[in-house]
């Protein structure tokens, strides 16, 4: 089992605020990673739910 699906919705949401922060250099591919495999499974919706939140709000700026 992968760690990132034993961690809470916030923590999720943190997750993806640090793998798409403007301030990164570089991307970080083992968030991102660790992020895919959270989608591919059960606990899918709660993450795509805080994916779409953080997009919209980025495109709303």
């Amino acid at each position: 089992m992968v760690p990132f699906l034993m961690s809470t919705p916030s923590s999720a949401t943190v997750r993806v605020e640090k793998a798409t922060s403007h301030l990164l250099m570089i991307p970080d591919w083992t968030m991102n990673m660790d992020i895919c495999d959270s989608i591919n499974t059960m606990r899918a919706e709660k993450l795509f739910k805080v994916v779409n939140k953080l997009r919209n709000n980025y495109i709303s700026k």
